[in-house]
């Protein structure tokens, strides 16, 4: 599947950035909310439709990049 470690580690970076990157906008949605609405009962569920609609645009974005990010690595 990959020629070489230096493919591994390269698609692993990229993966992990990915990942890492939907992992941290969870958290960062969550503040962004908080500042704009301030603390109080209503924010939860603003923040997890807020949070549900980003993701269902977000996560198909990962899954068509994955791919183009394997045959990137692959090509060099």
């Amino acid at each position: 599947m990959f020629e070489s470690k230096i493919q591994r580690i390269l698609y692993a970076l990229i993966m992990a950035f990915l990942c890492l990157g939907l992992f941290l906008y969870f958290f960062i949605s969550l503040f962004m909310n908080l500042i704009d609405l301030g603390f109080n009962p209503s924010v939860i569920p603003i923040w997890i439709k807020s949070w549900a609609v980003k993701f269902f645009i977000v996560f198909p974005l990962i899954l068509i990049l994955t791919p183009i990010d394997k045959n990137i690595v692959l090509s060099n």
